[in-house]
């Protein structure tokens, strides 16, 4: 990773055929609220998702519109945000394999209470209106399950609205320490975060004007906690960094 003028990312082309039978079954049953259905189970409730593939930087959906889809995601990673007083999008989340996004009616919202767009290549398993209710009819405990996990997701985004008043060191190692835990590839000097990731990117990420995140970078670089080149990271020390974390 020394030559920083290169990019040692293995980037790929997500599309909605990436998420095979087999990839939507297994990130299923890592879904918090469809963890006590049997195999048969998820399989039916596979039926009723469709897959949607979204590039870097697209959009799933925007804070305020109507909450017509719930998204699992199976493949990549999504950030969430919120509009801030002065009309700026405030990071909230990173979400990975497994974990949710978006709300429907049947759990209490008729608006999408956040932004989430694509960080990276991903495939959404995608559920509407009437497939999620057919599904909350068929297994009570997935309705319970449901609105407990939602519940949650909204707890935690009042949470990291409320540690963004943290310093920038503290939220710069904290979103580089999820984005290695949820994009990271471990390589031999470091945990490489797979996906392209400038200085403006990880800046907007933290909240902070880019200058700083690239002095701080470089602090760290020399430091040995980190190792940066041309749109790519890589924590070197996770254990020095989390200590300057939230």
């Amino acid at each position: 990773m020394s030559d920083r003028r290169r990019t040692p990312l293995y980037i790929e082309v997500i599309d909605p055929q990436h998420c095979t039978p087999e990839v939507r079954r297994q990130i299923l049953t890592e879904v918090s609220f469809f963890s006590d259905l049997k195999p048969a189970e998820l399989e039916a409730v596979d039926r009723r998702a469709r897959s949607v593939g979204f590039t870097a930087g697209d959009w799933v959906y925007r804070e305020g519109e109507p909450a017509s889809q719930l998204f699992v995601i199976a493949t990549g990673v999504v950030k969430t945000t919120r509009l801030s007083a002065e009309g700026m999008h405030t990071t909230t989340g990173l979400l990975g394999p497994g974990d949710f996004c978006g709300v429907l009616p049947a759990l209490g919202f008729d608006a999408y209470q956040e932004s989430a767009q694509a960080l990276s290549g991903a495939c959404l398993l995608a559920f509407g209106i009437a497939d999620f209710n057919w599904v909350l009819g068929r297994y009570p405990s997935v309705s319970r399950a449901a609105l407990s996990a939602v519940s949650l997701r909204l707890a935690a985004t009042q949470d990291a609205l409320f540690r963004i008043g943290g310093t920038v060191e503290q939220r710069t190692a904290s979103v580089l320490l999820e984005l290695a835990d949820k994009l990271g590839v471990r390589r031999r000097t470091g945990v490489l975060v797979q996906t392209p990731l400038s200085r403006e990117d990880l800046a907007d990420l933290v909240g902070a004007r880019t200058e700083t995140v690239s002095r701080l970078l470089s602090r760290w670089r020399r430091q040995g906690l980190v190792e940066t080149g041309r749109r790519w990271v890589a924590v070197v020390d996770p254990d020095a960094l989390a200590e300057f974390a939230v």
